[in-house]
């Protein structure tokens, strides 16, 4: 029997994950868009995810908007009212009002170059910890790197 592939739009995905998380499973879905690059590639990247626990700094969290907008971004900060500040590791904006009851789920491993990393390696705790840290310098220079993106792209 031929594999079938199957387009959902990403509200009705996200609520498929919501409904296997809260019953203690985990979902993968394949990554979309370009916010999360480097970590997860366009098309082409696997995210494992799981019910959220307790929200962390580094956790990457798919959530979604009232206007039912679906995200998965870094949780980059957790205020001390609770309410989270988020960005996606190839953004230049940054969310700082994201409810905590708006996460649907947070990942627990992804695929990079096609293997399985989870999010609890050092190396990759390494990864976000460095990421985050030179974020003046990549609000910097992300710009600039977008600008001749483009432009290559159009060539």
């Amino acid at each position: 029997m031929a594999d079938k592939t199957v387009s959902v739009p990403p509200e009705e995905l996200t609520a498929l994950v919501e409904q296997i998380t809260e019953g203690g499973g985990a979902a993968e879905m394949e990554s979309r868009g370009y916010s999360m690059r480097p970590m997860l590639q366009f098309e082409g990247s696997k995210v494992r995810l799981t019910a959220p626990g307790k929200l962390r700094r580094g956790d990457v969290a798919l959530y979604r908007y009232p206007n039912g907008k679906c995200v998965l971004h870094r949780i980059v900060a957790v205020r001390k009212d609770g309410t989270l500040v988020c960005r996606g590791d190839n953004n230049v904006r940054t969310e700082r009002c994201v409810s905590p009851a708006w996460v649907v789920a947070v990942a627990t491993d992804f695929t990079y170059r096609g293997k399985w990393v989870s999010c609890g390696a050092k190396g990759y705790r390494l990864y976000w910890k460095t990421w985050l840290l030179l974020w003046p310098l990549r609000r910097l220079a992300l710009p600039v790197y977008h600008r001749l993106f483009a432009e290559k792209k159009k060539a």
